[in-house]
Formats: structure tokens, C-alpha cells, sequence
């Protein structure tokens, strides 16, 4: 039986769009924060360098979770963020609320398996059997061909589950 032992009340996700010659700087973060109870976890920020919406390239990020718990981790799961979806989240505009930008968070390099709760085609983070702490890396993507994007700042809130074998 797996129950829920934590969750961390929310990790911002922020990427900031600015105004320049045809390119914008953007940056996220993950703030480092500890779950409670009596697992911890941290997260490393993303930094995904210049973003250029009027570029058909998108920009990758490379993050760390770490975790130590006092059993076995069963599975790590991450929310789906403001837009309900893992296959599209988005992060929305500080500015109006309404402009969005595409991104997503995967568990892989190659940016094809979706980190999530094992829903709706995304998958769960699981550790291998006895493991009660580790590191594993995240990788996200500013999704290509986002010529719509406006000047602001953007942001989502995702949340991190750790299911422990009870």
C-alpha cells in the first residue's frame, strides 16, 4: 500500500521575457525548498539562457531532485501545473494573466518521457526497490515556434509528491 508521506507546497517555475533585439533573456527556478514531514527534497534551478521567441528553436534546462526519506520511495510524482495538462503545460504571463508559453519537464534527455503522476500519458519518477534517498536529473524544454510570446514575465506552480512503501 503507498501513501502519500509529503508534498511540497509549490515550486514556482518563472521564466522572465524581455524586451531586445529579436532575442529575450529567460531564466526559471525551482526554488531549493524542503518537503515536510520526514522526507526532504530539493530541486535545482533551470536557467534556459536567451530565448528568442522569433526563432524556431526552443531552449533546454538541465535540474537535480534530491531526496532522502527514511523508507523506500515508491514512486515521485510532479504535478501538473496551472494548465491541468502534462502533455502541454504552460506557463502564464505576470503582465495579464492570459499570454502563455509552452514548456514541459521530462524525466529523460531526450525529452520524450513527461515527468507527472503516471497520468494521462506523463510518467512518475520511480527509484528501483529499497532506495530510501538518491539524485535524479529533470530536463525541460521552452517549446520552438513560439512567435506569440509577449514581453513579461511567465510563471507556473507545480507541486512534488513522494509515495513511500508503507
Amino acid at each position: 500500500m503507498l501513501r502519500t508521506l509529503a508534498r511540497l507546497a509549490a515550486l514556482t517555475l518563472a521564466i522572465a521575457v524581455v524586451p531586445a533585439p529579436a532575442t529575450a533573456s529567460s531564466a526559471a527556478h525551482l526554488p531549493a525548498r524542503p518537503l515536510t514531514g520526514s522526507c526532504r527534497a530539493t530541486i535545482t534551478g533551470f536557467s534556459f539562457g536567451i530565448f528568442s521567441p522569433l526563432t524556431q528553436t526552443g531552449r533546454l534546462a538541465q535540474s537535480f531532485v534530491t531526496f532522502n526519506c527514511p523508507s523506500s520511495v515508491a514512486e515521485i510524482d510532479l504535478s501538473s501545473g496551472t494548465s491541468g495538462e502534462f502533455e502541454s503545460r504552460s506557463m502564464t504571463s505576470n503582465r495579464d494573466g492570459q499570454a502563455a508559453i509552452a514548456y514541459n519537464i521530462y524525466l529523460d534527455a531526450a525529452r520524450t518521457v513527461v515527468f507527472g503522476d503516471g497520468a494521462a500519458g506523463s510518467s512518475a519518477y520511480v527509484p528501483g526497490s529499497g532506495v530510501s534517498q538518491g539524485s535524479f536529473p529533470i530536463y525541460a524544454e521552452i517549446a520552438p515556434g513560439q512567435s506569440h510570446v509577449v514581453a513579461s514575465g511567465y510563471s507556473d506552480t507545480l507541486s512534488i509528491s513522494i509515495r513511500m512503501v508503507q
